[in-house]
C-alpha cells in the first residue's frame, strides 16, 4: 500500500475511533449495512412478486400479515447481521492499525 494511502486511511480510522467502538458499529454497521440491507432484501422480494409470480396489489399486500412478518424478519436478521459485520470492521481496523 502507498505510504500516503496508508497514512490517509491511518488518519480516517483514527477519526471513526474517536466516534467510540459501539457509536461506530451502530453507525457503520447496523445503519450503513444492515438497515441498507433489509431494505433492499425487501425490495427485491417485491419485486420478485410483481414480476415472477404475477398479479400483484399492492394494498392488499402491505396490509397483510405476510408482509408485516417479513417486514419484522427482515429487520431483525439484517440489523443483526449488520451488528456482526460493523464489529467485524472495528476488529479489522484495530488489527490493521495496531502496529503503528
Amino acid at each position: 500500500m502507498d505510504p500516503n494511502a496508508r497514512f490517509e486511511a491511518k488518519k480516517k480510522w483514527l477519526e471513526m475511533k474517536a466516534l467510540g467502538r459501539k457509536k461506530f458499529i451502530f453507525k457503520v454497521g447496523v445503519l450503513r449495512f444492515g438497515l441498507v440491507m433489509a431494505l433492499v432484501y425487501l425490495a427485491m422480494n417485491l419485486f420478485f412478486r410483481i414480476f415472477v409470480v404475477g398479479k400483484f396489489n399492492f394494498v392488499d399486500y402491505f396490509l397483510s400479515v405476510e408482509f408485516l412478518k417479513q417486514l419484522i424478519a427482515s429487520l431483525v436478521l439484517w440489523l443483526l447481521a449488520g451488528w456482526f459485520f460493523g464489529r467485524s470492521v472495528w476488529r479489522a481496523y484495530e488489527k490493521r492499525f495496531s502496529d503503528d
